[in-house]
C-alpha cells in the first residue's frame, strides 16, 4: 500500500432491511449478505422479530463497497424531539 496516493473513498450505501432478509437472519442464515465481523449485532434480533412476525420495518443497513458493516433504524435522522438515530456498527 502505498500511503502517499489518495484512497478512493469508500462507497457507502443504506438499503432497507426486507422482511425476507429479515426472516433470514432471525434463522441464523447471515451469509445471504456479505458482511463484517460481528454483524449482525444482537441488537438487531428484536427489530428482526418485529418485521418477520408483524411485517414492521427492521430498519436499514449499512453497506460499505458492497460488505454490510453495520444497520440503523432511522437512516436520515430523528423526526421527533430529542430522539436521535440509533448506529449499530460492526
Amino acid at each position: 500500500m502505498n500511503l502517499a496516493e489518495p484512497q478512493a473513498p469508500a462507497q457507502r450505501e443504506l438499503r432497507p432491511i426486507s422482511h425476507r432478509l429479515a426472516t433470514a437472519l432471525l434463522v441464523g442464515d447471515a451469509a445471504a449478505v456479505p458482511h463484517a465481523h460481528g454483524w449482525p449485532s444482537p441488537g438487531l434480533r428484536h427489530r428482526l422479530r418485529a418485521s418477520a412476525i408483524w411485517g414492521e420495518p427492521a430498519g436499514w443497513l449499512i453497506v460499505d463497497d458492497g460488505v454490510v458493516v453495520g444497520d440503523c433504524v432511522e437512516p436520515t435522522g430523528a423526526t421527533s424531539g430529542s430522539r436521535r438515530p440509533w448506529l449499530t456498527v460492526a
